[in-house]
């Protein structure tokens, strides 16, 4: 049985946290595990969805709480996706914020674009009644 809710950081293990994140191609964190549990502990908001038991899908956000929340992660299994999952989970993660602005960085896959437009999600670039833009500076 599917289910989605929110969670706190205690209620997912680093090892079920890491094959879903290399299921989905992430490994980003392999080299610090620890950051990576430290990452969901200072995340504001994490949703999760299991199936029997089993770490099937993840959302976390980071927010002020008050004007802005960020989508810093969405993993779904590719087993379990196509399903409805990750729009759950985005619905569910972002419950808790009903705020001005919600924000995501994402790849520019057609795939991730569509995805993300079917959540009113919008690029900034198309923003109206003035355009927007995002900047980024990697470290």
């Amino acid at each position: 049985m599917l289910k989605i809710e929110l969670v706190t950081a205690d209620g997912i293990g680093q090892q079920e946290l890491f094959e879903l994140y290399h299921a989905v191609g992430w490994h980003a964190f392999d080299h610090a595990p620890d950051k990576l549990m430290e990452a969901m502990q200072n995340s504001t908001g994490i949703a999760q969805a299991r199936f029997n038991d089993r770490l099937v899908g993840l959302a976390r956000v980071v927010s002020d709480r008050v004007s802005i929340c960020f989508l810093q992660s969405l993993a779904t299994h590719p087993d379990f996706q196509r399903q409805g999952i990750g729009k759950a989970l985005v619905e569910k993660v972002f419950e808790p914020f009903p705020l001005m602005v919600r924000a995501l960085i994402t790849g520019t896959s057609p795939a991730q674009r569509a995805f993300y437009e079917s959540l009113d999600f919008i690029d900034p670039e198309r923003t109206l009644p003035e355009p927007s833009t995002v900047f980024l500076r990697h470290y």
